[in-house]
């Protein structure tokens, strides 16, 4: 099965007046969130939701609970945000939880909380909300939280913004840490388990996309121009480390003599 979204301005109505000389615009800066989930392999459309949503919020206001268990995204209804949550595989309406608890803000993101089905993290400007979608109640409230979380659902980041654009993430085995600054245009790697910084890197130029793979050890990261690098994430206190280097030592040397001695054999031939 895959969900696609999509979104669409809302048309403004208008209507006349007697006593004014110009139509008024009687509908909210809103848009259409469309949803439709299709089958795999055949391509049938298995459902369709249709929601309404603030033009300020984007498309990315949407998840799925941890084991998907619901289908979540924020929907307006009476010129009030809530949040709507359907099942995954059906696409039947569960309820809506009402977004009312103290100091709310609009949300700029939603997180999926791993390892808990019914928990999801709600994240505005000032800090993070873990609501508990189920019993539609506030499970915790985490002040400066950015959404930021690692793949077992224990630790958070919280990673400040003043002027120049921050990103910062959890390696998928959660041992390091990534931190790119816009602004320097370097990044940083730093141990999750006790903070010390690894490394300390300059970017050849403004980098657009960053990810880590699976085991953790190799970075790639994108940059505005159109160029891919992938680093080895060296940690001097991990001894498997050591085994680890000189192996792909090994493969890249061996990736490099293997066409050489190819080469050398077609000349002999000839």
């Amino acid at each position: 099965m895959v969900l696609v979204l999509t979104t669409e301005p809302v048309a403004p109505t208008t209507i006349s007046s007697a006593l004014v000389s110009t139509p008024m615009n009687t509908s909210s800066n809103g848009q259409t969130v469309r949803a439709i989930s299709y089958g795999i392999p055949d391509g049938d459309i298995i459902y369709e939701i249709v929601a309404n949503m603030k033009r300020s919020n984007q498309p990315k206001n949407f998840i799925c609970t941890a084991d998907d268990m619901y289908f979540v995204f924020i929907e307006e209804k009476k010129h009030t945000e809530i949040l709507a949550l359907y099942d995954p595989m059906t696409g039947e309406h569960v309820h809506y939880v009402k977004l009312s608890y103290p100091a709310y803000k609009e949300i700029t993101l939603m997180v999926t909380i791993p390892k808990q089905p019914y928990l999801i993290g709600l994240i505005d400007s000032e800090k993070g909300i873990v609501m508990n979608v189920r019993d539609k109640k506030v499970h915790l409230t985490l002040p400066k939280w950015g959404g930021q979380i690692s793949s077992n659902g224990r630790y958070g980041l919280y990673a400040p913004t003043c002027v120049f654009d921050i990103m910062a993430f959890f390696t998928p085995t959660n041992e390091h840490v990534i931190y790119y600054h816009k602004g320097k245009r370097t990044i940083r790697v730093f141990r999750a388990k006790d903070g010390p910084q690894l490394v300390d890197m300059k970017c050849p130029a403004k980098v657009r996309q960053g990810t880590a793979t699976n085991d953790g050890r190799i970075l790639v990261v994108g940059y505005e121009d159109g160029a891919i690098q992938a680093f080895l994430i060296v940690d001097r206190s991990d001894e498997s480390m050591v085994d680890y280097l000189r192996s792909w030592r090994i493969h890249q040397l061996q990736s490099t003599v293997e066409p050489e001695r190819q080469e050398t054999a077609e000349r002999q031939l000839e």
